[in-house]
């Protein structure tokens, strides 16, 4: 489940890239600059409280304007999102070297003592845009292409372990409440879970046994 900072309508422009501190991932509506795009399964919550669904991320390319070229990765699909979001936590969390500081109407976003790409504070909006363009997948790259929606049975697994192993019937019990977990996940798993399976076998006790000690004479 995301959170991102910024409402979708809060920037006008499209393909103006975000530098969002309260995003959890890295997220875009052009879906025709991501390139080995892979199914996935999440629920967005807005800061206006709308709720979207990503089934597609990607990896994204940004030429910056000092001539760096930034790569984010898990980049989410969110239909008709009228901006770009680089997520703060999301760039951080990929490089532990990754640092980025705000002050005075701007942002700079560094590797260790290098800073790779800078952001300037947008006024009504009170953003920091970056200062960089997202770059086109080129034949070097996998371009944008169809994908597969996951199975209900592949739901129901990735589910099932992403929530700690909780039982599908607790799950599907869960759905209609609005905590952002999919209404259409399986009645049972394709294969049992090992992890579970594991985990509810039971060794064997030890025999009781007693320790005496004997005196001679």
């Amino acid at each position: 489940m995301e959170a991102p900072g910024l409402s979708l309508s809060a920037a006008k422009a499209t393909e103006k890239i975000i530098i969002d501190s309260g995003a959890s991932s890295h997220m875009t509506g052009a879906k025709d600059h991501l390139y080995d795009v892979a199914a996935c399964d999440r629920t967005i919550i807005v800061a206006n409280g709308e709720v979207a669904n990503a089934t597609t991320m990607g990896k994204l390319d940004i030429d910056m304007q000092n001539g760096a070229k930034m790569t984010l990765t898990e980049v989410l699909i969110i239909d008709d999102m009228p901006m770009t979001l680089v997520s703060v936590p999301a760039h951080c969390r990929r490089n532990a070297a990754c640092t980025v500081s705000f002050g005075q109407g701007k942002c700079s976003i560094a590797v260790g003592s290098t800073a790779i790409a800078t952001g300037t504070l947008e006024m009504p909006a009170n953003v920091y845009v970056l200062n960089g363009t997202m770059s086109m997948p080129t034949s070097a790259t996998s371009a944008m292409s169809t994908t597969s929606p996951i199975s209900n049975s592949d739901k129901s697994t990735l589910w099932h372990e992403r929530v700690g192993h909780v039982p599908l019937s607790t799950l599907k019990h869960c759905s209609p409440l609005q905590l952002g977990l999919p209404t259409d996940l399986a009645g049972t798993l394709n294969t049992p879970c090992p992890a579970c399976v594991v985990s509810k076998m039971h060794k064997a006790t030890a025999p009781k046994s007693s320790t005496r000690t004997y005196k001679t004479g």
